[in-house]
């Protein structure tokens, strides 16, 4: 010990009683807003994004032994005659049902822009881009 000098100690970390703010990523659509009259009141991508993400909003079109909206193994050898918002689930939720191609995507530039496996794809199964 030095003279002059003052004593030394040695401090214990304190906990801080300050609460740590965490941040998650902004969801796009409050999905309990407007719930109750989701079908008529909700945009199209709202109904999806909620369905997929919060299991909320879904078309309940027939029911299931599973308690899903969707069987997604019933018909389908035939998925392309469903309903679109069993598509868009099933698609999603399950990796059934899907499009190869998303044929809005660069619809306006197709001629040049698209490879000729999607212009088959879509002028044989959606008539665009013929």
């Amino acid at each position: 010990k030095q003279q002059g000098c003052p004593p030394t100690t040695t401090a214990m970390p304190q906990k801080s009683t300050t609460p740590v703010a965490t941040t998650t990523p902004h969801a796009p659509y409050d999905c309990t807003a407007g719930l109750a009259a989701w079908e008529t009141g909700w945009s199209g991508s709202k109904k999806n994004w909620c369905c997929q993400h919060k299991d909320l909003g879904c078309p309940q079109a027939v029911a299931t032994t599973t308690g899903l909206p969707y069987d997604c193994n019933q018909d389908f050898a035939t998925w392309e005659n469903w309903a679109a918002d069993k598509k868009t689930w099933c698609c999603h939720r399950e990796g059934k049902a899907c499009d190869q191609f998303d044929c809005a995507a660069g619809l306006v530039n197709a001629e040049h822009g698209w490879s000729p496996q999607k212009k088959d794809w879509c002028c044989q199964n959606k008539n665009v881009g013929c």
